[in-house]
């Protein structure tokens, strides 16, 4: 089967070796139960793709408990979860630091692991780093073993048990992160507090404003999402057959509507979504459709030009 093996590679050590830790000092990175009081230091010293491992693993095992105490918790205040996150943040980067110290080979070695490869010219250098970390490894029952979906995913077997490798899709918002603090020269303490004092969005922002010139993540965005706008309409209706105000000024716009009894659409009227939620689906409809429309509409004006001998690409 694709991408499972019955171990790690041979040099990854089982995850009950010990690794070892080292403190901040004045630096201790605080670790959040909503009153700040508690301080653990996890610095740890990762020499190779083994130590790399179990750093990944235990990190891993720490964020999936405060998920779980936050879905299990009846009240979560708002602010006590945002400051466990940019905590969980500050240890990621601490981690990163230490991983992207290993030689090519280690690293390469924790990468497949993980069913990764290594990042492409051009992207965040710390997008596979974030997906290690962040993702989780998922039993699998016995009967489903042999299931093809789980090709197209890193899996192992431990103790019996098959495991898959899920990917978090907030992952590629927390690598975001990681590049502003490598940029900003931050410590983790330092990172915690630019996140505390900023938020998440302007920390994300100023990365996106940083590198949206060299960064074929967001420039790749920018021609996907200018693809799905450069569509056909499906239908114009007026502003004042769908009910929308005169004084309202924004590019896009949300309706809503009901089906009728022929199974026709019939719009109600304005949905009052925020302009930033419908950018958001988008962005979304960009990155799951974008490619392939733009090399629609590349060949087909190629062809039109009559220059449609060679095949339209989207890089």
């Amino acid at each position: 089967m694709a991408n499972s093996a019955e171990t790690t590679p041979s040099n990854v050590q089982s995850e009950t070796a010990e690794v070892n830790v080292a403190k901040w000092g004045d630096n201790a990175l605080p670790i959040t139960d909503g009153k700040m009081t508690e301080v653990v230091p996890l610095q740890t010293q990762i020499s190779d793709a083994s130590t790399g491992l179990k750093a990944i693993q235990k990190f891993q095992k720490g964020w999936q408990g405060e998920a779980t105490e936050r879905r299990d918790s009846l009240k979560q205040l708002e602010s006590e979860s945002r400051e466990k996150l940019y905590a969980r943040l500050g240890m990621a980067w601490e981690v990163i630091q230490e991983l992207i110290k290993l030689p090519d080979d280690d690293l390469d070695e924790l990468l497949v692991v993980h069913g990764l490869e290594p990042v492409k010219p051009g992207f965040n250098e710390f997008g596979p780093l974030n997906t290690m970390l962040w993702g989780e490894w998922k039993a699998i029952k016995p009967e489903d073993e042999n299931k093809e979906k789980w090709a197209s995913h890193a899996s192992k077997y431990e103790d019996g048990t098959m495991y898959w490798f899920k990917r978090n899709r907030s992952a590629e918002k927390y690598a975001k992160v990681m590049r502003y603090a490598s940029q900003q020269e931050l410590t983790p303490h330092r990172l915690i507090e630019k996140l505390t004092k900023n938020a998440m969005d302007k920390v994300l922002a100023a990365d996106t404003q940083a590198n949206s010139k060299t960064d074929k993540e967001v420039l790749d965005l920018e021609k996907y999402r200018a693809a799905v706008l450069a569509r056909p309409t499906n239908v114009t209706v007026s502003r004042n057959a769908c009910g929308v105000d005169k004084k309202y000024g924004e590019k896009v716009v949300a309706l809503w509507g009901r089906f009728n009894q022929n199974g026709d659409i019939e719009i109600m009227g304005h949905y009052p979504a925020s302009v930033k939620a419908i950018n958001g689906h988008i962005d979304k409809v960009a990155l799951k459709d974008g490619k392939d429309l733009l090399i629609e509409q590349l060949e087909a004006a190629q062809s039109a030009a009559g220059t449609g001998n060679q095949a339209a690409s989207a890089e």
